[in-house]
């Protein structure tokens, strides 16, 4: 758990991430082969579970793997992202305020983009492969886009037209 929190040079000078400081990097490579094998393992025995038809009660690995072979998903589940889940749930259980933590951080930041070709953006010219940083807390605060932008008011979206499967950027700020 130690390397989620490291700080990789790499990540803000991406002209430098060839040197690897430290070996972070190199850990962090090692590490996903470890948990990405122990991850498909998983997957691979509630599937041949499945296949078997043993009735067990089911887990989130199975619904989530129901989710995927649904034929008309509401959302598009995959393999990558039921490891991904899989990963959250170990380390929640497992390094529970570390994890906060680093939720309650990339909160307010979510993760950088990087731009594909150059646009402008309130009046500033960004080039192209500008790494971007986007402060969804303060989109979610802005009282020139939200009345009341500081209420807690879920009933704003009442009657909408927005697509609550993440299609708008009005929906960033909650987590979209």
């Amino acid at each position: 758990m130690h390397l989620a929190g490291v700080v990789v040079l790499g990540d803000f000078i991406p002209s430098l991430a060839f040197l690897d400081w430290g070996g972070h990097c190199h850990r962090m490579k090692a590490v996903h082969k470890v948990f990405d094998a122990f991850a498909d393992k998983l997957i691979d025995e509630h599937v041949e579970r499945k296949r078997r038809k043993k009735s067990e009660e089911p887990d989130i690995v199975v619904v989530m793997l129901d989710m995927a072979e649904s034929e008309n998903p509401e959302i598009d589940v995959s393999r990558i992202h039921i490891k991904a889940i899989i990963l959250d749930m170990l380390t929640a259980a497992t390094e529970a305020s570390a994890t906060t933590v680093e939720w309650a951080m990339t909160e307010p930041l979510l993760v950088p983009h990087e731009s594909t070709q150059g646009c402008n953006v309130g009046g500033y010219y960004i080039p192209p492969k500008t790494r971007l940083f986007v402060n969804a807390w303060a989109m979610g605060r802005d009282e020139s886009v939200w009345e009341d932008a500081l209420e807690f008011k879920p009933e704003r979206f009442i009657g909408s037209r927005i697509d609550v499967k993440g299609h708008h950027f009005e929906l960033l700020p909650f987590g979209t």
